[in-house]
C-alpha cells in the first residue's frame, strides 16, 4: 500500500465526507488520476463522482452502473464543473451537489 493511499484511508476515519444527512454510504475508490467516489443515498439512489483533468462529473441514478454509465436519460441528476480535486476537495462537492438534488426533488 503506497503512502497516499494511507493517508486517505486515515482521511476516512475522521468521517469528513459522511458529513450529510441524505449519504448512506461513500467510498472513495480511485485518490488521484481519476478522483472516484462512488455511494448511495439514503433515499435508495446511487451516485458516482469523477474528476479527471480539472473537469468533475457526478450523476445519481437507480442503479450504480447507470450512475457510471452516465447516460443522461437514466439519471436522476446530473452535474458537471471544470476544477481540480482533491478527495478532500471532491468530498465537499459532492455534498454540495447532493444537497442541490434534494432541494430540487
Amino acid at each position: 500500500m503506497n503512502h497516499e493511499h494511507k493517508d486517505t484511508e486515515l482521511m476516512f476515519n475522521n468521517n469528513w465526507e459522511i458529513n450529510n444527512d441524505h449519504i448512506a454510504v461513500m467510498a472513495l475508490t480511485c485518490g488521484y488520476a481519476p478522483t472516484q467516489f462512488e455511494g448511495k443515498l439514503k433515499n435508495g439512489k446511487y451516485f458516482y463522482f469523477r474528476e479527471r483533468h480539472g473537469e468533475a462529473t457526478f450523476s445519481i441514478a437507480d442503479t450504480l452502473e447507470m450512475a457510471i454509465g452516465a447516460e443522461e436519460n437514466k439519471m436522476s441528476f446530473y452535474k458537471e464543473k471544470l476544477i481540480h480535486t482533491s478527495p478532500k476537495i471532491a468530498a465537499e462537492l459532492i455534498h454540495e451537489w447532493v444537497n442541490e438534488y434534494f432541494k430540487s426533488t
